[in-house]
């Protein structure tokens, strides 16, 4: 067989070589999009970053889109998702501080079956695009524990890449926002404790 014997083998030999290593590139080759998924999988095992499922399904969805820009605009669709709350919030209490734009967050302390008192936030704000990433909180924050709550760490926004769209202004005003509603569920865990020892000193 030509393959096998004679000089002119060899540049036949060469080619099927080459034509091998060319296929076993291609078929091993990670699109991008895997590439990505992968980081971030490391990403997040390696700083061990605690999410609530809505987070994680937030954060997935924002670094699943490539384009910044594109990130932006999907930040000002999900602004839409959660309703405005109504005035009675817009106290100095609920004010967040260092924003951009003017933002006000209240929450309310719920019963749920299997984790007990868990924290509802409302919200409002001024501006479209500090009202996206506050629904981002709200949607991802609402309906769960202050441990858990208090568990959430700041670094998700990178995991999320929400932080490519932002400019540093609004990266320190979100921050603020996670610290405030922190602070507000444990007030509202703690005047909830208080209410019910006077509710018992009451009825003795």
């Amino acid at each position: 067989m030509a393959m096998t014997t004679g000089r002119r083998t060899t540049p036949v030999l060469i080619t099927y070589i080459l034509s091998l290593l060319i296929t076993s590139s291609n078929a091993f080759h990670t699109p991008s999009s895997l590439r990505t998924t992968a980081t971030q999988l490391r990403m997040s095992s390696s700083t061990d970053i605690y999410l609530t499922p809505k987070l994680a399904e937030l954060c997935k969805t924002f670094s699943s889109v490539r384009n910044v820009k594109m990130r932006y605009m999907y930040l000002l669709e999900v602004a839409k998702q959660v309703p405005d709350a109504p005035e009675e919030i817009h106290i100095p209490e609920n004010k967040v501080p260092g924003c951009l734009s003017t933002v006000y967050i209240d929450c309310e302390v719920a019963k749920d079956e299997e984790k007990g008192d868990v924290i509802n936030y409302i919200g409002w704000s001024d501006g479209l695009l500090t009202k996206g990433m506050m629904s981002v909180l709200v949607q991802g924050l609402s309906g769960h524990t202050v441990n858990e709550i208090e568990q959430v760490q700041p670094e998700f926004i990178k995991l999320s890449k929400i932080d490519q769209a932002l400019t540093p202004g609004r990266n320190n005003g979100y921050l603020n926002m996670l610290a405030t509603m922190k602070r507000k569920a444990r007030e509202a865990i703690g005047s909830g404790d208080t209410a019910a020892a006077d509710d018992d000193n009451d009825e003795n």
